[in-house]
């Protein structure tokens, strides 16, 4: 049965066809059959400015691009996540006891996964008088114990996104040469809860500041140049030292015990309004703020089902 093409996003409807008055009479052996068209529409794109309509973008991790999500053994287990910027800043699983679960994104097991991002000039190892990073991460049922989401640098100098006591915290520290820090915001999270948090220092302005879901929760003022430092960078776990708001620590650890979605890092401080934009849409993407458990897909195909003995045919308004 032919019908009437649209493109507005609309619920799915059912429909019911009966047969009656033959003929001559004859009899009908199914009198009635129901239809259900589902809504074939792609909604549009979210609101706001995707991460590579940004310049200075120079990592950016995606799980919702299966092509950059590479599973070697095909097992479900992530052996590298392939940066889309276009500077080469793969994420990599440093052995195959420390890969993450790929179920409904790039999971970490709170144990041992970790992914490591090998040091760079323009994400470590160059003086830097800015930089914003943005993530998505869906929390797991733990939101108290200390679980690293992302940490570049060490003890001296560095930064730090955590989970810690039922919220996130994001900070930076410079303890050599320009002396700051640490500097941490923090805000209140819960179990289960997909979160857009954004970490911006700018030694130009003097801050550093956060967002949860686009909205500010926090700005502190004393922030100078954060000069480079060494040290694995760490997705999901703490790789070969950090600093915490109470102090620092040696080793690795603090594994994260939930999901990440998506990571954007630039080379600057982005300015208000296109943090503004790019929040927006991983806010819209992402379903951030909405717990799991409420979180449903739709279908977006159309069938129709008619008993083999019966025939009809209806014009397109009929169907509506």
């Amino acid at each position: 049965i032919q019908v009437n093409g649209d493109t507005d996003i609309e619920a799915d409807e059912t429909f019911t066809v009966t047969l009656s008055n033959t003929e001559n009479g004859e009899a009908i052996t199914t009198a009635s059959a129901t239809g259900t068209i589902l809504d074939d529409d792609t909604p549009p794109p979210p609101p706001g400015l995707s991460p590579d309509a940004i310049s200075g973008l120079n990592l950016w991790l995606d799980s919702s691009d299966a092509s950059t999500l590479v599973d070697s053994n095909s097992d479900n287990a992530l052996n590298v996540w392939q940066d889309k910027s276009g500077f080469g800043h793969d994420a990599t699983a440093p052995s195959s006891g420390q890969q993450p679960g790929l179920v409904g994104g790039v999971t970490f097991d709170g144990s041992n996964d970790v992914l490591g991002i090998a040091d760079a000039s323009d994400l470590n190892l160059a003086v830097s008088d800015g930089k914003t990073l943005t993530l998505v991460f869906e929390a797991g049922s733990d939101v108290t114990s200390r679980q690293v989401l992302y940490e570049q640098g060490g003890t001296v100098r560095g930064l730090n996104l955590y989970v810690e006591g039922g919220e996130v915290h994001l900070g930076g520290w410079n303890f050599a040469e320009t002396v700051w820090g640490p500097s941490f915001v923090s805000a209140g999270i819960e179990a289960n809860t997909t979160y857009v948090v954004g970490l911006t220092f700018d030694s130009t302005a003097g801050t550093l500041s956060g967002t949860l879901n686009g909205v500010s929760i926090g700005r502190l003022e004393g922030i100078d140049l954060l000069n480079a430092h060494t040290g694995d960078i760490g997705l999901g776990a703490m790789r070969q030292d950090a600093f915490f708001e109470n102090g620092g620590v040696k080793g690795d650890g603090f594994s994260f015990a939930g999901t990440i979605h998506e990571v954007a890092f630039y080379d600057r401080p982005l300015d208000a309004s296109e943090q503004v934009g790019l929040e927006s849409f991983l806010v819209d993407k992402w379903n951030a703020g909405v717990s799991a458990s409420f979180v449903a897909s739709s279908s977006e195909t159309m069938f129709f089902y008619l008993a083999d003995d019966v025939g009809a045919e209806m014009p397109p308004s009929d169907l509506w």
